[in-house]
């Protein structure tokens, strides 16, 4: 890799960890969707097994060592993983508010590296075009929606990078790249992702599709295909119903039973037109709220809209391009009929989970956040087909997208707070889960009082001038690749 595309690569991976960390460190607890039910589960797991009295059993729950009265929110990995950190944060005699920060700021090394998958995923489709790679990279790195989530106590964090990297492995095995030990930690990845958060139960059948496309590939002669063919349909009628079965018992409603084949005919159709009644609502949602999502006014300034239009259009014009040049054209239209196969799935999950589970869906852009890193690819290929110069493009995007993402930081410091950073306005907080218990307005201090370090000026000062400087390096490394002749040849 050449000199300036590590230094460009290292300065938006600083810059993924200062706008995760940014968000963590000003907004308010709770003020990220459903962190308020995460939090809950974590406390819960600890009260399961921890005495009543302790320092970890009142740290965990301030002041008297009650959790928060609200329905647990996500999955095993997340939830054991998570009120481990909390229990050893809580054991080491830091006090509440830090406990919860840290735990945030843990959570926020998550956008990294989510930026390095994205760039290890552009290189391994368009290994000699370092510009494209690092147009991805920087897509993601000042994604404010993706830096909102990094920066709270969510599975989302976790979800997001198992899934980008799942899609990594099940690309390099598509493409032949990968080691025989790649698929096993591809399938890990999918697994792990799924006991993280929900909505990465796509990554399932996305894995299944990628070993079927690579045993097509390996498979001679047309009698071989049509038994590979006919193996492959058995496994996915099988595997479905065995998923259908084997859900746990509060992810369906009572008496639920597994549908008919015209039945699931009928689900497919009727899914896929509610996927595309709420495509609007996907790609806006996807930039636009910096608040709880579905449930506040905290959003970007309306003229920012430009920003999901285009790239949802660049991204479809990349995917398009490559489906119909084919695999004879390049390493992207090999892979990208996988990635429209992860796509669709993605897309089509909340319309799946609305049916299956009776429950009206708020569609989410975050939820398309596991193929983040292949959105932020198609994105680069998409400019790329219509002839702008990625290397030229570069230093613009930076300049275009921090700005952004600076608006972004700006605004949920506007919203917050009656005297930054000192003093939150109590009046704009959100403070109910997805099950719409509210909090105890009485406890309401205990639990939005930030630690003494945010309430003073300087370390926003501090952050913000690195932030500064993040951006400058970028700015400098990306101007530098682009007057280089051997990218702008590449």
């Amino acid at each position: 890799m050449a000199r300036p595309t590590r230094a460009a690569l290292g300065a938006l991976l600083f810059l993924a960890l200062l706008h995760a960390w940014l968000h963590a460190s000003t907004r308010p607890l709770f003020q990220v969707s459903d962190e308020i039910s995460y939090l809950s589960a974590l406390q819960q797991r600890i009260y399961a097994t921890e005495r009543a009295g302790t320092l970890v059993y009142t740290c965990a729950a301030p002041p008297e060592g009650v959790p928060l009265p609200v329905d647990p929110g996500g999955k095993a990995l997340f939830q054991g993983v998570g009120s481990w950190a909390l229990g050893r944060l809580c054991a080491s005699g830091l006090e509440s508010t830090v406990v919860f920060w840290v735990l945030r700021l843990g959570c926020g090394l998550t956008l990294p590296l989510l930026v390095w998958v994205t760039h290890r995923l552009a290189r391994t489709v368009a290994p000699d075009r370092p510009a494209l790679a690092l147009v991805a990279a920087a897509g993601v790195a000042l994604q404010p929606m993706a830096a909102t989530v990094s920066g709270g106590i969510t599975p989302d964090s976790f979800a997001n990078v198992l899934g980008g990297l799942c899609l990594l492995l099940a690309t390099r095995l598509v493409l032949r790249d990968g080691a025989w030990w790649e698929v096993p930690v591809m399938i890990a990845a999918a697994a792990a992702a799924l006991a993280s958060k929900d909505t990465a139960a796509f990554l399932l059948p996305t894995v299944a599709a990628a070993v079927a496309m690579r045993a097509w590939a390996a498979t001679v002669g047309p009698q071989r295909r049509a038994l590979l063919a006919a193996a492959v349909l058995t496994i996915a009628i099988v595997g479905a119903t065995a998923v259908l079965r084997l859900l746990p018992p509060t992810a369906l409603p009572t008496g639920f039973e597994a549908p008919s084949l015209a039945a699931l005919a009928t689900l497919t159709a009727t899914s896929a037109s509610s996927a595309a009644q709420q495509a609007w609502s996907l790609t806006w949602s996807a930039w636009m709220p910096l608040g709880n999502f579905g449930a506040s006014v905290l959003v970007l300034p309306p003229s920012f809209v430009v920003v999901p239009i285009v790239v949802a259009a660049l991204a479809a014009v990349g995917l398009a391009t490559a489906l119909l040049r084919g695999p004879e054209a390049s390493r992207a239209g090999t892979v990208m009929p996988l990635w429209a196969v992860a796509l669709a799935l993605c897309v089509l999950q909340p319309a799946v989970r609305e049916a299956v589970l009776q429950l009206p869906e708020v569609y989410q852009g975050r939820w398309l956040f596991p193929m983040l890193p292949a959105l932020a690819v198609l994105t680069a290929l998409g400019l790329e087909a219509i002839g702008v110069p990625l290397a030229r493009l570069l230093p613009l995007q930076i300049v275009l997208l921090g700005a952004v993402a600076t608006v972004g930081l700006v605004v949920v410091a506007g919203y917050y707070y009656l005297d930054f950073p000192a003093t939150i306005d109590t009046t704009r907080l959100f403070l109910r889960s997805s099950s719409r218990v509210p909090l105890d307005m009485a406890r309401l201090e205990l639990w939005t009082v930030r630690p003494s370090l945010l309430t003073h000026a300087w370390p926003f000062i501090v952050a913000g001038t690195l932030w500064g400087v993040a951006l400058g390096a970028a700015l400098r490394a990306t101007a530098r690749l682009s007057s280089s002749r051997g990218s702008l040849h590449g």
